[in-house]
């Protein structure tokens, strides 16, 4: 294997390393068609065809498949820990018996979430 800047050569073929070049504009606009290539059009043929017609015995079991589809999202906020100390203050409530105010709580842990949140932006900002 032979390296160059952000490319890999096995044998006879380049395969691109998104992760190691400097070319942001360009890693940004191929995820992003990705991303989209993936929602429209494997999506749909991954649960419509492979999971629910070709995996699932009953029609109990695709009605899940799709109440479990509808309901998946992506969090920025506990993907880069923003809101892990909102996540960890709604956790001891729901386990704590004891009468508190939630809000003030809640409160109390944003501007931790919001200095998360801004010291990342600054350094996607100064990338």
């Amino acid at each position: 294997m032979t390296k160059s800047r952000g490319y890999d050569t096995i044998k006879t073929k380049t395969r691109r390393k998104i992760h190691e070049t400097t070319e942001t504009a360009f890693n940004g606009t191929i995820l992003d068609a990705m991303a989209y290539i993936s929602t429209n059009d494997v999506r749909p043929i991954f649960f419509d065809t492979t999971m629910a017609q070709k995996r699932m015995r009953n029609e109990d079991s695709i009605e899940m498949l799709y109440l479990i589809r509808d309901s998946l999202y992506f969090d920025l906020g506990s993907v880069y820990a923003w809101t892990y100390n909102i996540t960890w203050t709604a956790a001891e409530l729901l386990d704590n018996s004891r009468a508190v105010n939630a809000a003030s709580l809640f409160e109390a842990q944003l501007p931790v979430s919001q200095i998360a949140m801004d010291n990342m932006m600054e350094l996607i900002e100064n990338q």
